[in-house]
């Protein structure tokens, strides 16, 4: 009797598992399909988290880039903004720029006027 698988071996016919290759055509094909999923799932979650991390300097490159005004802008850059255009007079001017350097703590600086 094992002589007779033997011969098949040597012939190149039959398989221990009963199938060519070792795996059910379907089984590998989901394995398969599984481990490229896997691979496509890990890359785009690493793209993500780079894309991520990298963003607060990517930003502000761009708005400088494509001329977008700073999303942050600190209130007292608006006020001199808005006194530049004449949208204001000096004497609100000054009023409200003295009530931004005094909205601010005394331990910090306040900003360059």
């Amino acid at each position: 009797m094992f002589d007779g698988d033997r011969d098949m071996w040597a012939r190149g016919h039959g398989h221990p598992w009963g199938h060519p290759g070792g795996f059910d055509p379907g089984t590998g094909m989901l394995l398969s399909t599984l481990n490229n999923l896997l691979w496509i799932a890990l890359i785009i979650g690493l793209a993500l988290v780079l894309l991520r991390w990298l963003m607060p300097y990517i930003m502000p490159m761009l708005a400088d880039l494509f001329g977008m005004a700073p999303a942050d802008i600190p209130p007292l850059e608006i006020l001199r903004q808005r006194y530049a255009a004449g949208e204001i007079n000096a004497v609100t001017f000054e009023q409200m720029r003295e009530r931004l350097e005094a909205s601010y703590p005394h331990s910090e600086p306040p900003p360059p006027s």
